[in-house]
């Protein structure tokens, strides 16, 4: 009768070793699903501002009319009738592309010339959104596209990019992210 005494539930030590392994756990998936959800806004960020260009283009081919892009600030883009991106009439504003914040248009975008498709003599370090760069004027059986040219957006001043690029080769823009010292489609 007075044998073998049976443990009833669990120690403290170990309900603790499992509390831990359970926090540091979490943690990392927190942290990964927090980094995906990152790679997912700047990417479509890319995309629709790649399809807001590429929409411009068939519009001012559509109209037969130059329209320039010039940005509001950091989280629009305007669109104007107009083929001086310098200094456009409030009345001839045409359209507009907003973003959400943490993400921001900027002027410079790291390691452009490195991506395929650009050479190392600048011909796609033209950001669409300064000075008369983001001229889209019609041409006959072409896009309206600007020849090369890119509008860079940045996730929240953190080394995380994504472009709107148009090559000299290509006759359509091409969305990319930069992560890591890297391009990618």
């Amino acid at each position: 009768m007075f044998g073998v005494v049976q443990k009833k539930g669990f120690t403290l030590i170990e309900v603790l070793i499992t509390v831990v392994l359970i926090g540091i756990l979490s943690t990392m998936g927190v942290a990964s699903l927090m980094g995906a959800a990152e790679n997912a806004k700047i990417e479509g960020a890319g995309k629709d501002t790649a399809a807001f260009m590429e929409r411009i283009a068939k519009d001012s081919k559509r109209m037969s009319k130059p329209l320039c892009l010039k940005r509001a600030n950091d989280q629009r883009i305007d669109v104007y009738k107009s083929d001086d991106c310098t200094d456009p009439l409030a009345d001839s504003l045409y359209d507009h592309l907003d973003i959400d914040a943490p993400m921001r248009f900027v002027a410079e975008c790291p390691q452009v010339g490195g991506i395929e498709g650009c050479n190392s003599s600048g011909s796609c370090e033209a950001n669409l959104l300064d000075g008369t760069a983001g001229v889209f004027k019609p041409k006959i059986g072409l896009s309206s596209l600007p020849v090369f040219g890119y509008v860079c957006i940045q996730f929240a001043l953190k080394d995380h990019y994504a472009i709107a690029l148009k090559t000299s080769s290509e006759n359509f823009m091409k969305p990319l992210t930069y992560e890591g010292g890297e391009w990618s489609w």
